[in-house]
């Protein structure tokens, strides 16, 4: 609901305010926990990602400065599953297991100040603040073998949660139309809920019974974002 109430008002403010739109192209760097491979609870095994951004520049009647909705769309591919497989696979010798899935769909929905000074040959300088909040998706993912006339299967099913967004942006503006920047963007500690559905076959072909877990995930998620733009 606070969701769709923010898509809401950044909607509202884009249709009915005179504003610049900038679409950009984005290269995402992941950063502290998200990007860590060690194993850990809160490792997300996340890697360099990509992605894109629109967003409005509504002017205040102060010089330079303004009001920047903004909305992303971001993907991260991810080492989970295929980690997981490994370590089915130290702990059943023989067996050779294969992963899918674990992917990040991040969508930040932000707004914030944003100030651009002119340097003079065509050139501005910018500034953004970013605060919102994010709807963040996992891919279902699975891990499974079919090794010595065994199949095993354990899928994974993930919610998408909403959480707390913030950043900062800076960087520069060329003839008004192209727009290079670097930005900071904390995407909180969304809380997972996945159930993982184990089904597994002998050798007998004897079909064992369905098992079903659940567990509660907190992934700290962070990550510096590279952009190039156009504006309109």
């Amino acid at each position: 609901m606070k969701y769709l109430f923010f898509l809401s008002v950044f909607t509202f403010l884009s249709l009915t305010t005179t504003a610049q739109l900038d679409v950009s192209v984005v290269g995402s760097l992941p950063t502290g926990d998200f990007s860590d491979d060690r194993g850990r609870d809160d490792d997300g095994f996340a890697k360099f990602g990509y992605g894109a951004s629109i967003g409005y520049f509504i002017e205040t009647g102060v010089e330079g400065l303004g009001i920047y909705p903004s909305v992303g769309f971001i993907i991260n591919p991810s080492d989970r599953f295929d980690e997981l497989a490994k370590e089915r696979e130290k702990m059943n010798q023989g067996f050779s297991f294969d992963s899918e899935g674990g992917n990040y769909l991040n969508i930040p929905i932000t707004i914030g100040p944003s100030y651009r000074a002119d340097v003079g040959g065509g050139l501005k300088v910018y500034g953004t603040g970013h605060i919102g909040l994010n709807l963040s998706f996992v891919k279902d993912g699975e891990v499974s073998t079919n090794s010595n006339n065994v199949e095993y299967v354990e899928e994974y099913e993930i919610n998408s949660p909403v959480s707390f967004a913030g950043g900062i942006e800076a960087g520069i503006i060329l003839n008004d139309q192209f727009k290079f920047g670097v930005q900071f963007l904390s995407l909180g500690e969304p809380e997972y809920e996945i159930e993982a559905i184990v089904n597994q076959t002998d050798a007998n072909g004897q079909q064992a019974q369905e098992q079903t877990f659940n567990e509660d995930l907190e992934q700290p998620i962070s990550m510096f974002l590279l952009k190039v733009g156009f504006q309109f």
